[in-house]
């Protein structure tokens, strides 16, 4: 399969897992707008395109294509033009780097975290959030050819914790329906020292 079918596949599965989140961060909030008297709550929603790199062993580094469906709380409203971001993200991940078709490691990282950030409500929105969640990650030995593996000790299930540290700046389209925001973001997984950082770019829209 392609690395474009494998990519579509994956923002696929992506947006099937993450709805049931959407749905219950919905109740409470709406989607992002101008400022008003007192308090308020909006709700944003979209996917997130990205790129996580991962210093594999023995190969340099690999990019892999991180796509991710999340949703932004905003509250406002009693901080001036700073604005309160929880968000929730739900991601899956399933590319791998070259190996030799004979003998090679799968690793597929099904990941759900939630973070609190702060963005600046101006032309453009710039952000700052700290986050964490697990990665659910399944790893499989695959064989081909004269080689087997009935049995063996490498394919496993296993659950990572994760910290990270995300910068963005938004730009809001049609006053504010959608916001298209480039993000860097800087991780900590428990027990994987190669996955370091994310680049990409997220697109959100109003909900409610």
């Amino acid at each position: 399969m392609s690395r474009f079918r494998r990519s579509c596949s994956c923002v696929v599965s992506t947006a099937s897992l993450a709805l049931s989140a959407s749905a219950f961060f919905g109740v409470f909030f709406a989607a992002p707008s101008a400022h008003a008297e007192g308090f308020e709550a909006h709700l944003a929603s979209g996917l997130g395109l990205g790129f996580q790199n991962r210093n594999e062993y023995g190969t340099g580094s690999f990019s892999r294509f991180h796509p991710e469906f999340v949703t932004y709380g905003y509250l406002g409203g009693f901080l001036g033009p700073v604005w309160l971001r929880p968000g929730l993200r739900v991601a899956y991940a399933s590319e791998q780097p070259e190996m030799p078709q004979g003998l090679r490691v799968e690793e597929r990282d099904l990941s759900f975290g939630g973070e609190l950030g702060f963005v600046y409500d101006w032309y453009v929105v710039p952000s700052l959030a700290l986050g964490g969640g697990v990665i659910s990650r399944q790893v499989k030995l695959v064989t081909k050819g004269v080689i087997s593996s009935s049995e063996n000790d490498i394919s496993k299930k296993e659950t990572l914790p994760f910290l990270h540290l995300q910068a963005g700046v938004g730009i809001p389209l049609w006053k504010g329906f959608m916001v298209v925001e480039p993000l860097y973001r800087y991780s900590w997984v428990e027990r994987d020292a190669r996955i370091t950082y994310t680049y990409g770019l997220e697109m959100t829209f109003q909900i409610l």
